[in-house]
């Protein structure tokens, strides 16, 4: 199995098994909430594949995709990564391309205007706007429109994330699309991984139960407090775990002073904030040439009573390097409700 990748930049295919002699490394690190991106390192003595890329002002904001696979099949696969090139970094006679997701369209610059609408009608707006497609949860919470809005020197991105907090979602970008949703929960398995057969640990501390988190970290409920119109004390709750402790946040920076938006944002502090009991990071002993991404569902077999069990990608990188190619997952699961 000789592993096979395939970085393109402004729809120039740069080929391992083609250009065996240039490409040293691809990386691919995809994620929520935070930028995924993806690596390309080259070896570039005289500076001609970054001369290719690159000004005396800057690098050109080139589209890049990446797809990785084995014995020459990585182009009959999907791309497993795209965004634009943001960033070169230069260790001796090597040149490294980092490319961020699409996203990146939306980091560049801040702005100060007015929206009107619900936070998914905004959230819209500023995706749209930079170029991109936007997918929002399949049953989304039925909150108040907003009828100003302040977006005050920030850009479309940490605009659209702060209301996408408040909201109690998630966002992250694959491809062209940002996409908006609540934290993830276990369902059916995308991957069923046996220790020692299928994946090992990364590092030998990678593998943690922690106990004092489960009260602490993850509360059983929690209650935002806020005033309403007329100085009338208004309240939301979280729905309720089993296990933990209750909560009260009194909160003064509601986006909206409502029952609905208490109840929201009590919501998105439980399901957001909190810390998880069991966290594993391993690497696959043979890579993943699907499209194995974060919010997937891991089985994890073979590693006793406690570790053992369905675990959700927090985090997936793909490494490609001479002669090898290893998939990571950043795994966590919460504790079973009593």
């Amino acid at each position: 199995m000789n592993p096979h990748a395939i970085f393109e930049i402004d729809g120039m295919a740069w080929d391992s098994i083609k250009h065996p002699e240039l490409i040293t490394r691809v990386n691919v690190e995809l994620t929520t909430g935070e930028c995924s991106q993806a690596t390309l390192e080259v070896f570039d003595p005289d500076f001609k594949f970054l001369d290719r890329y690159s000004t005396a002002e800057g690098v050109l904001m080139s589209t890049c995709r990446a797809w990785l696979g084995y014995d020459g099949d990585a182009e009959s696969q999907e791309p497993v990564f795209k965004g634009l090139l943001a960033r070169v970094q230069r260790p001796e006679s090597k040149t490294t391309l980092v490319a961020y997701d699409m996203g990146y369209t939306m980091r560049r610059v801040q702005k100060t205007e007015f929206h009107k609408g619900t936070d998914l009608q905004i959230i819209e707006k500023l995706v749209k706007r930079n170029g991109l497609k936007f997918k929002g949860p399949a049953n989304p919470l039925k909150l108040e429109p907003h009828k100003a809005m302040s977006q005050d020197g920030q850009s479309d991105w940490e605009h659209a994330s702060e209301i996408a907090h408040d909201a109690g979602l998630l966002l992250w970008v694959r491809d062209d699309t940002v996409f908006a949703d609540y934290p993830a929960r276990v369902g059916t398995p995308t991957r069923m991984l046996t220790y020692r057969k299928d994946f090992t640990l990364m590092r030998d501390f990678d593998l943690q139960f922690k106990l004092p988190e489960n009260v602490l970290g993850r509360p059983k409920g929690i209650e935002v407090r806020s005033r309403g119109r007329g100085g009338k004390r208004l309240s939301g709750k979280s729905d309720k775990d089993t296990r933990g402790h209750e909560d009260l946040h009194i909160k003064r920076d509601l986006s909206q002073h409502t029952k609905q938006r208490a109840t929201a944002r009590a919501q998105a502090q439980k399901e957001l904030d909190r810390e998880h009991a069991f966290t594993l990071s391993i690497s696959r002993i043979k890579a993943a040439t699907g499209r194995d991404d974060v919010r997937d569902t891991i089985r994890i077999l073979e590693m006793g009573k406690l570790f053992s069990g369905d675990y959700l990608a927090d985090r997936v990188t793909h490494e490609f390097s001479a002669g090898r190619l290893t998939t990571s997952y950043e795994l966590y699961r919460d504790v079973k409700e009593a």
